[in-house]
């Protein structure tokens, strides 16, 4: 430790990172190098996190020369401008494998020449950590068993092959694919990708280079969890840090957490962005530039934005609360018109940020901003219940707000959130208290025809990051003095309410990392990919498209869309019937006539879809037929349209030529009669 301090040892040890770097980039990258594909994954996600701290420390040494950031606060700052170039790049089809291998290439460079130049900190850093760990000996173990449990997360994330057949196989991931393959994510007929900016599918892009679509959750429940450990270790209000043992605590809270995602839309990477712009928000002060203050602000809040699209209310919403309390509070020494100057420029910026994506939703589905502009989406299909009152609708916003899996103490986190003091001129604490109430009755005013529990799932995002920061801000308290009696009261309410959720969580936690162990000891021992070891489907579908002429248009309607080669035809994804066409809307219970005269005139010939008899998931008739009459009323209001789309390409399936069928997969020429 004596040597760190002196520049020859400041400068070895970062070498030494500098090397380990370049070994796990060669060991993840490198063909020729026998490793199982669960830790060719579990390398790329950190260099991709390194890559994310890159450009993070790129955009931190150019906007605050006075002080450094932490890892965690630059991996979301460098993952927020790697998601601006990407929308860049997916509104100009111009987003590939390539690109992304050279934007984390860009980011691992960035990152190494930081680590050199940075040296004396980082050695510094590891002087104190070391300090630390030999004076609380139990509370080091503590922290080191919590890391474990990270590591074992992050790998547990990467193993688990489990998909949602409903959701990602038919939607998700053929938007990954698709993106990758033709560059950008046009896709007129899909829901889902009107209803998503498409940030979460560039994320799951750049892991997709060195992993594979039976490792769908490496970003969202792999490296998204790495990077709420690291916000949280890192957190300081200017120069208070957490106590450890606090710090501890908090890490086990959210580590011990049970996790209710169903599928690979963002989940733990809305907690992450979400974390990440209340941290960002600590991290600024008054003297900072106006300009440094707004590109981190604006990138930050946009890339959350693009995640999922439920959550944009809240970033704009967090904004704006904060530069109220800064436009219309007392200022001394400040016009009203000066005070205006910062928010107008946020707001500048996080136009620009925003306006790739909007340009690729617009060229995908003629919208803006769904569901403010309907674009190609349906309006017979609202997602507003029609029957509804406004005192049912009170109810089921409180029964939302009450649903609180999996922090079930999220009440009296939220009561603490309420009673904390925040002292710091952007509010930060305030304004996202503030937001998401405000994100909780827009998502239950506008999704109305849904259930509280699904609702949950799309509030985990930032309700959790609210947990974060209430936790946060009280860690960092003054806890003595003549004010902070109130202080001590709020730390003993948190510390209750964790102690609480413990006990509700340990029996669930316990069985997560019991899967998290089975499935890492599974995906290690599973063969390297070869065409000896790829699923059959991965054959079957490139044999039934071989059927279909190279670049010709056609419409899939099948099980596994993602397996279907986006590059050798423009493939329009059926993902959710009835939502969503190109205009003039799809012609629905008009006969199968219409429909092919509708497909032809958008010079889309060729139909693959597979028999409801032969589908394994969503497009089986019966599954449907049975929702007209009994199921929760938005699946009473979509069902016919999935009935109808299947009697129809049934009905053409007769009429019309068939070039090839296998395993219920039919490709149907609707040009050619039978």
């Amino acid at each position: 430790m004596n040597l760190l301090r002196t520049e020859r040892g400041a400068r070895a040890l970062s070498v030494a990172g500098i090397v380990s770097v370049i070994g796990l980039f060669v060991f993840a990258t490198e063909p020729g190098i026998h490793k199982a594909p669960l830790f060719e994954t579990a390398a790329w996600g950190i260099l991709v996190l390194l890559a994310f701290a890159g450009w993070g420390g790129g955009l931190d040494t150019l906007l605050f020369r006075d002080r450094r950031a932490d890892f965690g606060l630059r991996a979301i700052w460098g993952a927020s401008a790697m998601c601006f170039v990407g929308g860049v790049l997916a509104a100009a089809s111009l987003y590939s494998r390539l690109a992304g291998l050279l934007l984390v290439d860009v980011g691992l460079i960035a990152f190494c020449a930081l680590l050199y130049r940075e040296r004396i900190a980082r050695a510094g850093t590891a002087v104190f950590a070391w300090r630390v760990a030999r004076r609380n000996g139990l509370l080091t173990t503590l922290m080191v068993v919590l890391l474990v449990a990270t590591s074992v997360h992050y790998l547990g994330g990467i193993a688990d092959a489990n998909t949602n057949p409903y959701d990602d196989d038919t939607a998700y991931l053929p938007m990954v694919r698709k993106l990758i393959d033709t560059g950008t994510l046009i896709e007129p007929f899909s829901f889902r990708r009107l209803s998503a900016l498409g940030g979460q599918t560039f994320f799951q892009a750049l892991v997709l280079p060195h992993a594979s679509y039976r490792q769908p959750h490496a970003f969202d429940r792999g490296m998204c969890v790495v990077l709420i450990v690291a916000l949280i270790l890192g957190h300081r209000a200017g120069r208070r840090r957490m106590p450890l043992a606090f710090t501890a605590l908090v890490l086990g809270f959210f580590l011990s957490l049970p996790n209710n995602s169903i599928n690979t839309a963002a989940h733990f990477a809305g907690f992450a962005f979400f974390l990440g712009l209340f941290r960002t928000m600590v991290h600024l002060r008054e003297d900072d530039a106006m300009r440094s203050k707004g590109v981190v602000l604006a990138l930050v809040a946009i890339a959350t934005c693009t995640l999922r699209q439920n959550y944009l209310s809240v970033p704009i919403t967090m904004l704006g609360i904060t530069y109220a309390y800064r436009v219309f509070g007392k200022r001394g020494g400040t016009t009203f018109r000066e005070r205006l100057n910062e928010p107008l420029l946020v707001a500048a910026i996080s136009v620009v940020a925003l306006l790739p994506w909007l340009v690729l939703a617009y060229r995908s589905n003629q919208s803006i901003l769904f569901p403010l502009q309907n674009g190609t989406f349906r309006r017979a299909l609202e997602l507003q219940s029609p029957t509804l009152t406004w005192m049912k609708e009170v109810r089921f916003l409180f029964s939302v707000a009450l649903e609180n899996e999996p922090i079930r103490v999220l009440g009296v986190l939220t009561l603490a959130g309420a009673m904390v003091k925040d002292d710091h001129p952007y509010k930060p604490l305030r304004s996202l208290w503030i937001s998401c109430a405000l994100g909780l009755v827009i998502l239950s005013h506008t999704f109305t025809l849904s259930d509280a529990g699904n609702l949950g799932r799309y509030l985990y995002g930032f309700f959790a990051a609210l947990a974060a920061a209430v936790l946060l801000t009280v860690g960092t308290q003054r806890l003595f003095g003549r004010t902070s009696t109130q202080a001590r009261g709020v730390l003993a309410l948190v510390v209750v309410a964790m102690l609480l959720q413990f006990t509700y969580s340990r029996e669930k936690a316990t069985k997560s990392y019991q899967t998290f162990v089975r499935n890492i000891d599974f995906q290690r021992r599973r063969p390297s990919p070869s065409t000896e070891t790829l699923p059959h489907d991965v054959f079957m579908y490139t044999h039934i498209q071989s059927f279909v002429p190279a670049g010709e248009r056609l419409a899939a309607m099948v099980d596994a869309t993602y397996e279907l080669d986006f590059k050798r035809n423009e493939i329009f994804n059926l993902d959710m019937p009835g939502y969503s066409s190109m205009k003039p809307d799809m012609p629905y219970f008009e006969g199968p006539e219409k429909v092919a005269e509708y497909f032809l005139s958008h010079g889309i010939r060729y139909v693959v879809y597979v028999r409801p008899e032969f589908s394994h998931w969503l497009y089986q008739r019966e599954f449907w037929f049975v929702r007209m009459f009994n199921e929760e009323e938005i699946w009473r209001l979509c069902a016919p349209y999935f009935v109808d789309l299947i009697d129809t390409f049934t009905a053409l399936r007769e009429s019309r030529k068939n070039l090839h069928e296998e395993a219920g997969i039919v490709v149907l020429d609707l040009a050619t009669r039978r």
